[in-house]
């Protein structure tokens, strides 16, 4: 059985491997940073610059982290319970203070959920309507709905009404949830307090995460039931009574089921613990008997959850006949990067039942797989696995978008500059990859311990399953935690290789340090050009309102409507865009849009009108003669005017604000308040660079310190023997 479970051990390294390696070559080619510096697809100068530094960056990183990894172990015990509880507070924080800096509003799936939960808490309604647009087609979401249902019904009912918030202090306490199960997890797992503050100070480190956290949805949501079964399991694994084993089997149960309700990536880490119990209850019949008995145990807790989950939800959930069966999603990841396809959505959501959209995806299925040939089906899923995977912000700037607070320092978080941000995400997201590789080169030579396949064989489902699934970037959140355990018990592997104490192979490693500093530092000094140089056009969003859900305006320019949006900002802008649907068979409309400040005064106006000028700008835009400054959350009035000359071209669309309030301001059409907001953006556009020459030079500077900092402190003359502590 040894034997077996070493080929089995090595069987996995070498398939996560490969494609952990993959990842790396997306992660230093990518080119939507590049893209940032130029907006030029072409450039490849600018591209090979980033993908250079992104390469350079993420070895520096991993010397670095090194560096730190050296330094906690300098810490007594309580020195790294204090640095954890440092740790935590400030994680705590970053992941808190985003949702009051940006308080971005629902989007997509987020919305309809939030939506209908709160519906359901004020008392609106009281089931899930499978006849709704939304829930006739995604009945998976309706787990997150009743969870968020009671939760808003709880605070409705002590009076506090304002329940999006209540949302997003939700969701930020499952991040830090998360955290902190990972982390007393890790203690278990290991039996070393100090890797698991390793943990912690990567997570710190990655502010992806806790910048996602005003999006309230599964992937989110799901994150502490991963972290408990996580722990459960590492104390399974230590138990050694039997309370102890029947109630973390339970819990184990009930977290598994309840976890797959909400998003049924949670299942992984699940059957990735049913496996390597496998493996460990063959050891000796101690062993066997204790893997059955809790088998057993979470079997019968997980089967009543499954019955009580399915009870719930045929109590909320009238059912439906056109829900979009898993072939669906199957068949639309197959197509184009195998991202969110609209138009195959609407294709299937005209079909009439589930069986009908049933036949039409498998029939697809097959077409499509029958038109690859092995080399176009490899590329078709490492721009899949490109998409998901190889982006160290995961995407956290999409989910703080429609924030209608706007600071400065915006810019350089989520705006038009958040370039070096997302550089240093990349950079990490490498070396925290190069770790995972280190990792599972120690499992392949059986010179970790067969635990350690629990993380590796939950990646590897995580990775296997969307290479058949829709892809998202965001959706790689629910593993980061696990991605960075990985890494911070790969980073461990490697700390000893910096205090060897033979003088030739010290010496080489130096070398090779001042070779990889230096090179870094001219990069990034060759990179002045088209940080402090190149100038583009920028812009800087004030408001958006075009993520939320639409509801089209008809026959604006062939009735002559009139439509009327009150808004306020606070800072300077000087256009306008709309978030508006092209009909192209009609020829010709005619509109005429106007905005006024608060002093009744006309700041902009403009008549649109025929195919000609919509497609010339490809949208519709108002711009400003020049750039206006608002007084102190200063109100304004967009008006938008159908002249009749004939159907409409471009289909203006608002949002619906029955439950959520998208925009502070009214809407009227024809003089009639409408329940929503004009779907538009308020932006300030300029040509500028990225960072002014002195703050980039300063940047590198401090870089080049930070250098100088890591080389005294990993090559001194004291050497510390790493591995005992």
């Amino acid at each position: 059985m040894t034997k077996f479970t070493n080929f089995f051990a090595k069987l996995i390294s070498i398939v996560l491997g490969i494609l952990i390696l993959l990842n790396i070559s997306s992660i230093i080619a990518n080119d939507k940073i590049a893209l940032l510096l130029t907006k030029n697809p072409n450039n490849t100068t600018s591209q090979l610059l980033v993908y250079s530094l992104i390469a350079i960056g993420g070895i520096l990183m991993v010397i670095g982290i090194m560096a730190l990894f050296k330094l906690i172990n300098k810490l007594s015990d309580k020195g790294l319970t204090t640095l954890a509880i440092v740790l935590i507070g400030i994680y705590s924080i970053t992941t808190i203070a985003n949702i009051f800096l940006f308080p971005a509003i629902p989007n997509s799936d987020s919305y309809y959920v939030q939506d209908y939960a709160i519906k359901m808490a004020r008392g609106d309604i009281n089931i899930i309507d499978g006849n709704d647009n939304y829930f006739g087609k995604y009945s998976n979401n309706n787990a997150i709905v009743l969870i968020l249902y009671y939760l808003f019904k709880a605070f409705f009912f002590v009076g506090q009404d304002n329940l999006l918030w209540v949302g997003r202090i939700f969701n930020s306490l499952c991040i830090i949830g998360t955290t902190v199960l990972f982390y007393f997890a890790i203690v278990k797992f290991t039996g070393k307090k100090a890797t698991a503050t390793k943990f912690l100070l990567l997570s710190v480190l990655l502010p992806s995460v806790q910048f996602s956290s005003s999006w309230v949805y599964t992937a989110t949501i799901c994150m502490p039931f991963i972290g408990g079964i996580f722990l459960c399991g590492a104390n399974l694994i230590k138990a050694t009574t039997r309370k102890s084993i029947i109630i973390n089997s339970a819990i184990i149960g009930v977290l598994s089921v309840v976890g797959y309700k909400v998003r049924p990536v949670v299942i992984f880490i699940s059957l990735a613990g049913v496996i390597c119990m496998f493996f460990w209850a063959f050891k000796d019949k101690k062993n066997l008997l204790k893997s059955a008995f809790s088998l057993a145990i979470c079997a019968v807790v997980a089967g009543t959850s499954f019955l009580a989950c399915k009870g719930i939800d045929n109590h909320y959930y009238t059912g439906s006949d056109k829900q979009f069966p898993i072939t669906h999603w199957i068949a639309m990841s197959l197509k184009g990067d195998g991202a969110y396809d609209l138009q195959y959505k609407n294709k299937h959501e005209a079909m009439n039942t589930t069986e009908e959209i049933n036949k039409d995806s498998i029939k697809d299925i097959k077409r499509t797989l029958k038109s690859y040939t092995p080399l176009t089906l490899f590329k078709h899923q490492y721009e899949k696995s490109s998409l998901m995977w190889s982006e160290g912000s995961v995407g956290y700037y999409t989910r703080q978008k429609g924030s209608n607070t706007y600071r400065s320092f915006n810019d350089y978080i989520c705006g038009p500059k958040k370039h070096m941000l997302m550089m240093y995400c990349q950079m990490l997201w490498l070396a925290f990859n190069i770790f995972i590789m280190v990792y599972l080169y120690k499992l392949f030579i059986n010179k970790s311990s067969k635990k350690d396949l629990l993380l590796a064989i939950t990646l590897l489902g995580a990775l296997v399953f969307y290479m058949i699934w829709e892809v998202k970037i965001n959706y790689a959140l629910p593993f980061v935690p696990i991605i960075i355990a990985m890494a911070s018990m790969g980073g461990i592997s490697i700390e000893n290789k910096f205090t060897v104490p033979e003088v030739s192979t010290k010496k080489c490693y130096k070398v090779s340090y001042i070779t990889v500093a230096t090179l870094f530092i001219a990069l990034l000094l060759s990179n002045i050009y088209y940080v402090s140089f190149n100038q583009i056009v920028r812009e800087t969003p004030k408001i958006e309102n075009f993520s939320s859900v639409s509801n089209e305006i008809d026959n604006v320019s062939e009735h002559n409507k009139v439509l009327k949006q009150t808004f306020y900002a606070d800072s300077d802008f000087n256009k306008l865009s709309f978030f508006s649907i092209d009909h192209h068979d009609n020829p010709s409309s005619k509109y005429k849009i106007r905005l006024k400040n608060s002093k009744n005064k006309v700041l902009a106006e403009k008549t649109y009108s025929s195919y000609y000028t919509f497609e010339k700008t490809r949208n519709v835009i108002l711009k400003l003669p020049k750039t206006y400054s608002p007084t102190h959350n200063e109100k304004f009035t967009l008006t938008i005017k159908g002249l009749g000359a004939d159907s409409d071209y471009q289909e203006f669309n608002y949002s619906d604000s029955s439950q959520i309030d998208c925009l502070p301001g009214e809407l009227k059409i024809n003089g009639e308040p409408i329940n929503g907001d004009l779907k538009f953006g308020l932006f300030y556009s300029e040509r500028t660079a990225l960072m002014s020459l002195p703050a980039y030079i300063a940047l590198i500077a401090t870089i080049a310190l930070a250098e100088v900092l890591i080389y005294a402190s990993l090559f001194k003359k004291k050497n510390y023997n790493l591995a005992k502590r």
